[in-house]
């Protein structure tokens, strides 16, 4: 019987490439837009490849059911969406595409870096509403001379830090997987947390949430902030405590935030909606219209190698890792 391939990625606004790539396999590819685990069950029952975006719930109990899955293929980087646990223990290959939009995010951390120090949202609106007054927003601070500080060193945060050559910003990292050697190439010092949290102006958040970096940035950590300090998260809304992000910029500690994430998409009733010193944008890091048709490409061809019987290019759990 042919392999049924289940594609349920919001960017796919049609499937005509899954079904090219796939053609080989005479593959039975379908779309479906749901984002519930029961309405996931009942479209992907028996599947035996599924390609998902960061919204499809690939929880344990999903996996459980789609006893026919060979492979999930998350056409994008993050997999946090996907119980890779319970996924390796019903022999289903885990694969995702890490290396596609690195450059739009560090591009998009950089705009809404400059956005918070220049605080271009605020003056634009008051421009829109008849203020024409350059004091309205004081103070602004130059760029040169600041320090931004990198949570996390992969390939988002080290084209993050060529972005900003020559800008006059230094800049420091924590990582506590990457080598002191491996930053110092790009020219960032490796610092401790709490070091970074005592030095940094500027604040990048670039690790995987995790459950040891959920609520990294919490009432404890903004208690030891430099105070004054911008926050930019394009990594995982978790990482942040919102509450008490909100509390921290209420009092002064924090003086703009720029999130493209938040631990709830799209948000409801976030006491941070009603601050002007939030920038939002719709987790779109990420996108541009080439990342779109080079990630869902990607997934496509790993689910054909797996498939196949062939190894992945970007295997995420062990089974495939050692297989």
């Amino acid at each position: 019987m042919p392999p049924k391939v289940v594609v349920a990625d919001q960017k796919a606004t049609d499937i005509e490439m899954e079904r090219d790539l796939l053609s080989g396999l005479n593959a039975n590819v379908v779309k479906t837009d749901a984002t519930s685990e029961r309405e996931l069950i009942q479209d992907a029952l028996d599947a035996t490849a599924i390609i998902v975006d960061g919204y499809a719930p690939m929880s344990k109990r999903v996996l459980d059911e789609l006893d026919q899955l060979q492979v999930i293929a998350r056409a994008g980087i993050g997999v946090d969406n996907i119980d890779v646990d319970a996924a390796t223990a019903n022999g289903v290959s885990v694969v995702n595409v890490p290396d596609v939009s690195f450059g739009n995010v560090a591009t998009h951390t950089l705009a809404l870096l400059f956005a918070c120090i220049r605080k271009i949202p605020l003056y634009n609106e008051r421009v829109r509403s008849g203020s024409w007054d350059w004091k309205a927003e004081k103070p602004l601070f130059s760029l040169e001379g600041k320090t931004l500080g990198v949570v996390g060193f992969g390939s988002i945060a080290r084209s993050l830090v060529e972005r900003l050559e020559g800008t006059g910003v230094d800049v420091i990292g924590y990582d506590h997987s990457a080598s002191r050697s491996e930053l110092q190439k790009y020219g960032v010092s490796k610092v401790s947390f709490d070091e970074l949290l005592q030095q940094a102006d500027f604040h990048s958040i670039h690790v995987p949430l995790t459950e040891s970096t959920e609520h990294l940035y919490d009432e404890s950590t903004f208690e030891r902030i430099k105070p004054g300090a911008i926050i930019v998260n394009t990594a995982r809304g978790g990482i942040v405590d919102e509450e008490a992000l909100y509390h921290a910029i209420d009092t002064g500690v924090i003086s703009m935030a720029g999130l493209d994430v938040l631990s709830q998409e799209p948000p409801e009733d976030s006491p941070l909606l009603s601050l002007d010193e939030v920038i939002f944008t719709p987790h779109i890091a990420w996108y541009s219209e080439e990342t779109i048709t080079q990630l869902r490409q990607r997934a496509t061809e790993e689910v054909n190698r797996v498939l196949s019987g062939n190894d992945p290019l970007n295997p995420v759990n062990t089974l495939v890792a050692s297989s």
